[in-house]
């Protein structure tokens, strides 16, 4: 709880919260590994620097989420030649 009021000082009246970072972030790390994808995540700069983007987007203020979200797809054309995702 000390998070959300220090991002709520921060954001002032633009922070929604809803559901819970630790649990998205394993729930996005369980899936890289039901992928078989995790030695890749352990080894793999890019592939790790877009999963670390993907878990950082839910702490995004919601008026900057277009753009966030812009570069990630850039991001992911970017690299996509190497994964089979």
């Amino acid at each position: 709880m000390a998070i959300r009021g220090a991002l709520e000082a921060v954001f002032t009246h633009n922070f929604l919260h809803k559901g819970c970072y630790f649990h998205y972030a394993q729930a996005l790390m369980k899936k890289v590994g039901e992928m078989g994808m995790k030695d890749t995540y352990n080894e793999d700069i890019p592939f790790n620097e877009y999963i670390r983007k993907l878990k950082i987007l839910a702490m995004v203020p919601q008026r900057a989420l277009g753009k966030c979200l812009e570069h990630l797809l850039d991001f992911r054309r970017a690299i996509a030649f190497l994964y089979p995702f």
